[in-house]
């Protein structure tokens, strides 16, 4: 039996997520930094029992954390990246490929800027909303 199958709720100890409703937990994962969600499992069985095998929530994840990566989307609506079991390792590779480095050359150079730039967007937006300019 593959290990992701064995059910090991019963070992967890302490967990303040598993109080929480699936809603807020997966509010909570979208503010989490993209390369941290695995992380946050891994310290909590609740969220990773919604992130396992839940391909609705890394779709969503592609298409809000992720917004910047267009062409991802346009995959996945032309039929190339359908397939949901997918979802989650393309969101898994994005931000690991695509995460904001020197040295990063190849044809994900364009698509490693745009994030960068969106990411200091989204601030400056944040601010703007905030009136302090």
């Amino acid at each position: 039996m593959p290990t992701s199958d064995v059910d090991l709720s019963s070992k967890v100890k302490k967990d303040p997520f598993a109080k929480l409703p699936l809603g807020i937990i997966s509010n909570i994962c979208r503010l989490v930094y993209d390369e941290n969600i695995p992380e946050l499992a891994r310290a909590s069985w609740a969220v990773h029992s919604l992130t396992r095998d839940n391909s609705s929530f890394w779709r969503e994840g592609l298409k809000h954390n992720l917004a910047w990566f267009f062409e991802v989307e346009q995959l996945i609506r032309l039929g190339a990246l359908r397939r949901p079991e997918k979802f989650k390792a393309i969101y898994l590779w994005a931000i690991k490929k695509i995460w904001i480095r020197n040295g990063l050359t190849g044809p994900l150079m364009h698509v490693a800027n745009r994030r960068r730039i969106w990411l200091v967007c989204e601030q400056l937006t944040d601010c703007y909303w905030a009136g302090k300019y």
